[in-house]
């Protein structure tokens, strides 16, 4: 929100400078400070049942779970740092963009400097930018960025974990576990958004689901506001905001038969669009889902489903699950959570569970979609080149989402957890 009040005020002609960010960052604490105190007397989480007390063996467990965690934390931060610039993307794609903001002060100057124009959306640049006119960028500070979104992402899994019922320690260690994976842990020590992006899209996803379900106005109006900020991360925000919204709605209308408030599901995200979208609707267009789009639509008409591209992508993406250097355990530990989980469920069912694993199954889908429609753009050497260079960190919110959901249905939903969202 702080990044996007700045955009909103640079394109009404006020200067990005070192009081602009001190006056923006102090109005947006106030409004939030505010609504907070207005919001504070409705209930956030149901206590009503105490949470039993846990043996000295399980406490012990739960603190060198938490130390173990602490280091992998701590050594992503002095190679996030020390790394650098050593990936492509990390400078030419974002931090030119906010290191040019800083320098002509006007958020236009992102179009002129690195790659995509204007197409992708300001929120990661001008952080970078935030910390260029703050500190002056000598380490760079600003990539300690990526692994507090890490620590962000690890800590909502967690915490979900415990509220629905998950013994602690193995909630910690699913956090922990999460975080190893040669994938995640790598992009939490690169400048890329996809894991800036995943933590947002995950924690808007968690707190929608519980807000819609718990009929708790504050909760949606907070999930609704980070889809908003979903889409002012990655053009691709909108498409799973909206599906991920749809879902949600779907779901809840036919297991409640009605449908959910939609003004705080719905209107932070359109309020952010109604100023971001209209500034970089022609640059979207121009970058390779906004041009393949079209494309694949006029082809699949024609009958022209490449179905073979469709396969490879499939195939790769099996070949690199099972990569131990690439995804770890992920494939193996998720079927044999799958498993228990299964069995957990059938013994509580739940709608929550249900709308879960809805949304965890349209999130998962949604990378193969965006890949699988570029393919009507390029040749089959080209599209292999893509899947390889591209297809894991775009498949990171479904990873998270997939661990999200196995870790809770093997939860024991008896067990009614302290911990405040």
């Amino acid at each position: 929100i702080f990044t996007w009040a700045l955009f909103v005020g640079s394109r009404l002609g006020i200067l990005i400078n070192q009081l602009t960010l001190l006056l923006t960052f102090v109005a947006v604490a106030a409004i939030a400070i505010a609504l907070q105190w207005v919001l504070r007397h409705k209930p956030v989480l149901d206590r009503s049942l105490p949470l039993q007390d846990r043996p000295a063996t399980e406490r012990s467990l739960e603190l060198v779970l938490w130390l173990l965690l602490g280091i992998v934390l701590l050594s992503g931060f002095f190679l996030a740092i020390g790394r650098s610039y050593a990936a492509h993307d990390a400078a030419a794609g974002w931090a030119l963009k906010g290191y040019a903001i800083g320098y002509a002060g006007d958020v236009l100057a992102a179009g002129d400097k690195g790659m995509w124009g204007l197409a992708y959306p300001l929120n990661l640049p001008m952080q970078v930018t935030t910390f260029f006119l703050t500190t002056g960028e000598i380490l760079p500070e600003s990539k300690m960025l990526y692994p507090l979104y890490a620590l962000a992402l690890i800590l909502n899994c967690i915490l979900f974990w415990i509220r629905g019922g998950g013994v602690r320690w193995i909630s910690i260690a699913g956090g922990l576990y999460f975080l190893t994976i040669p994938v995640v842990y790598n992009h939490s020590t690169i400048g890329y958004v996809n894991l800036p992006f995943t933590c947002l899209l995950l924690t808007g996803t968690v707190t929608l689901v519980e807000g819609i379900w718990q009929s708790d106005g504050r909760m949606m109006w907070l999930g609704g506001l980070f889809f908003g900020i979903v889409t002012w991360t990655r053009p691709e925000g909108m498409l799973y905001s909206a599906a991920v919204i749809s879902t949600l709605c779907l779901v809840y209308w036919i297991s409640e038969h009605k449908i959910p408030p939609l003004v705080p599901i719905v209107l932070p995200t359109l309020v952010i669009l109604s100023i971001w979208l209209p500034f970089s609707r022609t640059a979207i267009s121009e970058i390779n889902v906004g041009t393949a789009f079209p494309t694949a639509v006029r082809e699949m008409m024609n009958g022209n489903f490449k179905s073979n591209f469709l396969w490879l992508e499939i195939t790769k993406f099996f070949r690199r699950a099972i990569d131990i250097s690439n995804w770890g355990l992920f494939l193996q530990v998720s079927a044999i959570l799958f498993v228990i989980g299964i069995y957990t469920w059938r013994k509580l069912i739940t709608r929550k569970k249900i709308a879960l694993l809805t949304v965890t199954i349209t999130i998962a889908l949604i990378p193969f979609f965006l890949i699988y429609i570029q393919s009507f753009l390029l040749s089959w050497d080209e599209f292999e080149a893509l899947l390889l260079h591209s297809f894991d960190r775009a498949f990171l919110p479904g990873a998270a989402m997939i661990s999200l959901l196995l870790l809770y249905l093997i939860g024991d939903q008896d067990r009614v957890s302290d911990v405040p969202t």
